[in-house]
Formats: C-alpha cells, sequence, structure tokens
C-alpha cells in the first residue's frame, strides 16, 4: 500500500524527497518520513548533537513496546524539536522517531509548516491514512506514510502545531502507524 500511495503521491507532486535532499536541506527543512535539519531517522545522538550542538537529556519514555531516550532541542517552553533515541540496554541506540513542536520554523519542500492550514495540507499531501479526532478539544491528527516511514501532523482547530516522523524500528503494537 505504500508503495502505491508514493506512486500517487509523485503524480500529484508531492514531497517526495532524491537522495540528495537531506544534504542539500539544512536548516528549517522537514523531509516528511525521513527526518528534519538534515538528521534522519536511524542516526545516533552524537550525529543529532555535530548537526544541532548539545541536545538536552528530557526523560525516558515508554510506549507502544518501546523504551525511549528523550531529547530536546530549543526553547524549554515551547518545545522545537524533540528526538527519542530507542533504549538499548545500557547505551542509547537509533533515533526512533523525531516530534516537531509549535517553536519550529521550518517547512516541507511543499511549503507546509507549523500554522499551515489543515487544506493547504491536504492540497499537498491528498487523503492521510489515518485521522483522529477530539472535536472537544479542537484537535486532530493525521497520519501519512510517506518515502515509508509515517509522517503525522497534529492541528488545534484545523491549523497545523506539530509534526511526526517515525519509526525506525516499526512494531506490530503500533496501532497508528501508517505504513503497513
Amino acid at each position: 500500500m505504500c508503495a502505491m500511495l508514493i506512486s500517487s503521491c509523485q503524480d500529484m507532486g508531492v514531497d517526495q524527497p532524491e537522495e540528495t535532499d537531506l544534504l542539500q536541506g539544512g536548516p528549517g527543512v522537514i523531509v516528511p518520513g525521513i527526518g528534519v535539519e538534515g538528521i534522519s531517522l536511524g542516526v545516533t545522538v552524537d550525529s543529532v548533537e555535530r548537526e544541532l550542538g548539545t541536545l538536552r537529556y528530557d526523560y525516558i519514555a515508554t510506549g507502544n513496546s518501546r523504551i525511549w531516550r528523550d531529547y530536546s532541542y530549543g526553547d524549554s517552553l515551547q518545545l522545537s524539536l524533540e528526538f527519542c533515541f530507542i533504549e538499548d540496554g545500557p547505551g542509547i541506540g537509533s533515533l526512533d522517531m523525531i516530534e516537531i513542536g509549535s517553536a519550529y520554523h521550518g517547512k516541507t519542500r511543499g511549503g507546509i509548516g507549523i500554522g499551515s492550514s489543515l487544506q493547504s495540507v491536504h492540497r499537498v499531501y491528498g487523503v492521510p491514512e489515518k485521522t483522529q479526532s477530539y472535536p472537544d478539544q479542537g484537535l486532530i491528527y493525521e497520519y501519512y506514510c510517506l518515502n515509508e516511514r509515517a509522517f503525522a501532523v497534529g492541528y488545534m482547530d484545523s491549523v497545523v502545531n506539530g509534526f511526526g516522523i517515525y519509526y525506525f524500528v516499526p512494531l506490530p503494537a503500533d496501532a497508528m502507524y501508517p505504513c503497513r
């Protein structure tokens, strides 16, 4: 199904990065399903710190049959970038998930970023694979399968307020993972 979505996305002009996009993208670029700021899923914490500087260690998070060591970059009051590395026994494993928060100013090649409208996202990426709505809170989460990884878009009152790129290591327990 992912291959079908990716082929149809190419016909619609949707973000389909070439191999060099991460190297050329650099600061301010989100590549759906791949990474942000030239940092892709699967890299080490050292690689991220070489690109961005020292990360702030926040906590150990658990969920979906995983344990992550969670690091962030940016203002602590307004999350900019959050990196979840697989807990690997005594060490830190690969980057498994990236969360992009409301303080981040970058955009995709399609011009989608924090503050974009739900309609703009649909014009660029089409219909999502899955949607979760919380009308009483004004929240919507949409999930796309782009570049064989999940790209999640969060909205508050139909305006983008965050993104997620995941998982480097998908597990059977990942109910909202759209790339099956």
